[in-house]
Order: C-alpha cells, then sequence, then structure tokens
C-alpha cells in the first residue's frame, strides 16, 4: 500500500491547510462537481492533449499537413473553446520556428518513492508501513540540438504575459525535474521551458530556464519535509486567508460558511450538493503517447482505427 502525494494536495497544503484538507485525497478528497478545479498546474485539458499530439514522438518526423489536423481533433475532443481553438492554431504554425529539440515524451506518468527528511537515503514511510510516493504527470519532455541534455517542458495559456520571476520559484516544476530525474537516473532535468500561449490576440513565448543540480535536489529535500507534515496526525487545517489564493479556490464557498457557522448542517449541505469524491484519476485524464520514446515509433492509441 502507498499513501500518495499528489502535486496540487502538495501545492494547497502550502497556501491554505483548510483547502488541502478540504480536498486532498488522504483527507476528505473532494472536489466541485461543477465547475472550478483543483489542478490548475499548465494548461487546460484541451490545449495539453493538441499539444501532446503535436510533439508526439511517433510523429515528430511526419509532415505537419498530416499532423496538424488530428492537433485539432484532439482539441475538440477535449471540448476546446473558440478561443482555446485559435490559441492552439496559432501555436502549431509559430512552434516550427523555435522548436529546436526532439521529443522523447509526452504527458508522462512519473511515479516515485519521497526521501525521507530525517534518516538519509531511506523512503520516506508512515507508521503502518505503507510507502510514501509522489505522482507527477509531466506535459512533455525533450532532447535538446544535441541529444545530449534533458529539458522538461510546460505549457500555459494566460491572458497576460507571466513573470518570468514566478518561473524562476515555481516550486512543481522544480519537484517535477526531481522526480523525473529520480527515476531515470541517466537523463537528468538540465532546464525548463515554458511556452506561453496568449489568448487575446493570440501571441506565443518561450521561456527557458537552466537549473542547477542543487536547485533540483533541494526540491526534493522540501518535498520529503512537507510530506512529513502532512502525515502528522496532530497537523491543524487552518485557513490562511490570502484573495490571490481564496479566488482561485474551489473550497470558497463552504470555506465562508465555515467561518459564518463552523461545521454545521450548512457546511455539510455544501459538501454534499455540490463536491463530490475525488477519484486518483482526476488528476490529469489526458494521456498521449506518454511511454514512447523514439521518433520512429508508433502512433498515439487515441487514433483508433484510423
Amino acid at each position: 500500500m502507498s499513501f500518495v502525494v499528489l502535486p496540487a494536495d502538495r501545492d494547497w497544503f502550502g497556501r491554505c491547510r483548510r483547502a488541502w484538507d478540504l480536498g486532498a485525497l488522504p483527507r476528505r478528497g473532494l472536489e466541485p462537481v461543477t465547475g472550478g478545479t483543483w489542478d490548475r498546474w499548465a494548461a487546460p485539458p484541451a490545449v495539453r492533449a493538441a499539444l501532446a499530439v503535436h510533439y508526439f514522438p511517433g510523429m515528430w518526423s511526419w509532415p505537419r499537413a498530416v499532423v496538424d489536423p488530428l492537433v485539432l481533433a484532439a482539441a475538440d475532443r477535449e471540448g476546446a473553446t473558440a478561443a482555446e481553438r485559435a490559441a492552439i492554431e496559432g501555436f502549431v504554425a509559430w512552434a516550427p520556428t523555435v522548436d529546436d529539440f526532439t521529443p522523447v515524451r509526452v504527458e508522462l506518468d512519473v511515479d516515485v518513492a519521497v526521501v525521507d527528511p530525517v534518516i538519509d537515503d531511506r523512503a520516506l514511510s508512515t507508521e503502518d508501513g505503507w510507502s510514501v510516493r509522489y505522482h507527477e504527470r509531466i506535459p512533455l519532455l525533450v532532447l535538446d540540438e544535441a541529444d545530449e541534455s534533458c529539458w522538461l517542458v510546460v505549457h500555459h495559456l494566460v491572458d497576460e504575459w507571466t513573470e518570468v520571476e514566478s518561473f524562476v520559484v515555481d516550486e512543481r516544476t522544480l519537484t517535477a525535474a526531481w522526480a523525473w530525474q529520480t527515476m531515470e537516473l541517466a537523463a537528468p532535468v538540465v532546464g525548463v521551458v515554458h511556452d506561453e500561449l496568449r489568448l487575446d490576440p493570440p501571441n506565443y513565448r518561450r521561456t527557458r530556464l537552466p537549473l542547477a543540480r542543487g536547485q533540483v535536489e533541494a526540491a526534493g529535500a522540501r518535498l520529503g519535509r512537507a510530506a512529513l507534515t502532512m502525515l502528522d496526525a496532530a497537523v491543524r487545517p487552518d485557513p490562511t486567508f490570502d484573495w490571490i489564493h481564496c479566488r482561485l479556490c474551489p473550497f470558497r464557498a463552504p470555506c465562508q460558511a465555515m467561518e459564518r457557522v463552523g461545521r454545521g448542517p450548512e457546511v455539510d449541505a455544501l459538501l454534499t450538493v455540490d463536491y463530490r469524491p475525488r477519484a486518483f484519476t482526476s488528476v490529469d485524464e489526458v494521456r498521449y503517447g506518454s511511454t514512447s520514446w523514439a521518433p520512429g515509433g508508433s502512433r498515439p492509441p487515441i487514433f483508433g482505427g484510423w
């Protein structure tokens, strides 16, 4: 058995422990029935689905005239809005002018043991002996022009350009880099590429940030310390009120009700009607070619009989 730490759970644990208590799988494990999202890392599903097909290793050498319609079909299957579809169309025209790498994996599941922050070189475990594991889904891994260095690529759909400093201190990306190179010791991540798809008007920007080995190792150590705190039975799920986080929080309504009346029928009614148990697979259901390395590999299974 394993105690799984998911990235969004860890993010909210650092933002607000009340939200973490309501949404994290080891706790209440709830998610909104409609609207809102627990996991806001990277682009929405339609964009990730489309770009997973665009960068699918098995079709990287195919003519773009063949691939591009499949990219848009993937976006449509995931319910892309008109604005998202326009951004995707523009991106697949722009990307070949800046792509100087070779995709090796898309929508890759990474699952690794969390390091014990107290005892060196030992995996963290619960009091019941369950292993503590970190699970992440990485949008894209690529090799540089020399086919020597591995880079992690994250796609963002934005209304305004993101401050580059926010990429520098993006804990989740650092932890994803740590998780990947923990799983694949021979292929450490040397940097992160942030692709931004701006909606109005459609525009695109790529930011490359090299990573030092010490940065990546430190992220793994911080994850271990955070996970150890999550396991503490005495941890209190106190709220942290900050509008930057509260405006995005999917539990804002029940949280406000708790502040008015505490725990009671009004809060229970909100949680029963507007929320449902969160399934492990709901972290991110977009998966195309996650195990394919070679550019000459097979087509994604999503195409069925095509």
